[in-house]
This record gives C-alpha cells, sequence and structure tokens, in this order.
C-alpha cells in the first residue's frame, strides 16, 4: 500500500507530514507571500457543492505585515466583526497540546455562498478550525476548512499534521 503522507519542510520554519494525494501551492490569498510570512496551502477533495478541504500552514515572522504577534491573530480572528456575518459563530479559544508544544485554538462556523455574486446563491455551511503556536520568533498558524458535509472525514488528516508539527529551532 502506497504510503499516504510524505515529509515536508517550508523554508526552514517547520516540518510536518501532509497527504501525498492533496495538492500544495504557496498560499498568496492574501497578497503578503514575503520574506515576513510564509504559508502553504493544501487542497484536498471538494463536496457534492464542488467546495474543498483546504488546510493552510503558516509562519509570521516578528514584523510581519499582517499581526504583530499571535495575540494579535487571535483578537483579530475571534472578535466581532463590524458588520457580523449572518450565522458565522466562533468558538472561545481553548488552550491544547500540539505533541509537546502548548496552543491555542478556536473553531468557526460560516457559510460560503455558490454562486458567490449570483442572483440566487446557495448557501454553505463551512467549518474551520484554527491552532495557533507560538515561537521564540514569531508564531505558527494551521487552519483547517471544510464544508460541513465533509468536515469530519477530514478532520484526521488535520490531525495527522498537527501531531507531526515541527517548527524548526531559531537559527
Amino acid at each position: 500500500m502506497k504510503d499516504r503522507y510524505k515529509i515536508f519542510g517550508e523554508g526552514g520554519f517547520f516540518r510536518c507530514e501532509i497527504p501525498s494525494d492533496w495538492e500544495m501551492r504557496k498560499d498568496t490569498e492574501y497578497g503578503v507571500a514575503s520574506k515576513d510570512t510564509h504559508s502553504i496551502l493544501l487542497r484536498g477533495p471538494e463536496s457534492v457543492d464542488r467546495l474543498p478541504a483546504t488546510i493552510v500552514l503558516a509562519y509570521y515572522a516578528p514584523g510581519n505585515l499582517l499581526f504583530d504577534d499571535a495575540e494579535k491573530y487571535l483578537e483579530a480572528q475571534t472578535k466581532p466583526a463590524i458588520i457580523p456575518l449572518l450565522g458565522e459563530k466562533t468558538s472561545n479559544i481553548k488552550e491544547v497540546k500540539i505533541g509537546k508544544l502548548n496552543a491555542r485554538t478556536f473553531t468557526r462556523s460560516t457559510l460560503r455562498y455558490i454562486p458567490p455574486h449570483g442572483s440566487n446563491p446557495r448557501e454553505i455551511p463551512m467549518t474551520e478550525q484554527h491552532v495557533v503556536l507560538d515561537s521564540e520568533k514569531g508564531f505558527f498558524v494551521l487552519s483547517y476548512s471544510a464544508p460541513g458535509s465533509i468536515f469530519r472525514e477530514y478532520c484526521q488528516i488535520f490531525r495527522k499534521i498537527l501531531d507531526t508539527f515541527q517548527p524548526f529551532p531559531s537559527s
């Protein structure tokens, strides 16, 4: 049986096992790919609604353009929106262990609309889990997002990534 996972290292910042059958690319969704922010996007199977499961693995160096530190990231992600999104709910932040590492996590339920700009879009429930790890220099965010219909099905893949995640020692 073919091994489903391969070891992946991102630019000397972290190492983990990722699914070999998921598409991988640099994550440039927010247009901030720079020397201070490093992330990859893993794209997995699609739901019946043609929305994929995705996992983003990101390292934010000190002084990055988005967040000063992990606290600012958590604050920005969990505070109520200025204009609340219908149906969006974010859990409280919880302390967790990822291997031997201390981390914080929260989940979010939200909606996607397909087609996004159509006259009669369908609401697709989405679930996200964010895991934030502090580091001596900067911080890491590992996040998993999927339509509610397939979220549980691929949770074990995110768990495997979390269980094998190792930040590289600072140089």
